[in-house]
């Protein structure tokens, strides 16, 4: 469920967040078999991450489709160092009330990545954004997955009502392997520039296309299949 090829972006991001020195813990909506948080969790290599899901109760899933063979538990052990630790919470993300972010706040602080991938409907996904603005650090992206999906028309429809009747304070920064990644409006220029000039220099072959998204300048990053991986 994680092209590897997402590390290119990721790579540039990392790379930006660490010359500011704000390297935080990650966290994700929806980690399923936790392919792309644990990739994360090994790239940040913070302890207090943070990962929401159903886990075993699938079937409460509101999106009409119930994974099985969910190994998260398993994937989560064998691939991270122990001292990376990890916090499972086990629910739906529209359970994620008041109380529980103060205590994410208390417990975790804010997050360099914070992933929704949980479930696709445009109440769900309105939901979480909002969730992630709250508890993203200044200098973190938020992580949306099949933004563009045709299958998933609410992800997309999500945002737009968010950016058509509020002023979100995360806007567009790039878009790669099926991830919409937003950054905080006040290091918006930077950080595109940044992750321009990164991706320019480490990935020449990746094509890079230069676009205007929800009203703000973006990019459109489209990995080269022939280049390396990291």
């Amino acid at each position: 469920f994680c092209n590897p090829r997402v590390w290119h972006i990721m790579n540039a991001i990392f790379s930006f967040q660490k010359q500011k020195k704000s390297l935080c813990p990650v966290a994700e909506i929806g980690v399923f078999n936790g392919t792309y948080f644990l990739g994360l969790v090994n790239l940040y290599q913070k302890p207090q991450n943070a990962a929401f899901d159903l886990f075993e109760m699938q079937n409460l899933a509101t999106d009409g489709i119930i994974y099985k063979n969910h190994r998260f538990f398993e994937h989560l052990k064998v691939m991270t160092n122990p001292e990376h630790t990890t916090v499972p919470y086990k629910m739906d993300s529209l359970e994620i009330s008041e109380e529980v972010i103060s205590r994410l706040l208390s417990n975790h602080g804010k997050f360099s990545v914070f992933s929704i991938d949980g479930a696709h409907d445009a109440e769900h996904v309105s939901h979480d954004f909002e969730i992630a603005c709250r508890l993203t650090d200044k200098y973190g992206v938020i992580a949306v997955d099949d933004y563009l999906n045709p299958t998933w028309p609410g992800v997309g429809e999500a945002l737009a009502k968010k950016y058509f009747f509020k002023d979100p304070v995360f806007v567009p920064l790039a878009y790669s392997v099926n991830k919409l990644f937003l950054c905080h409006f006040s290091v918006h220029k930077e950080f595109l520039n940044y992750v321009i000039n990164f991706t320019q220099k480490n990935y020449p072959t990746d094509h890079i296309e230069f676009t205007r998204r929800l009203g703000f300048d973006s990019i459109n990053t489209v990995p080269d299949e022939k280049s390396k991986l990291i």
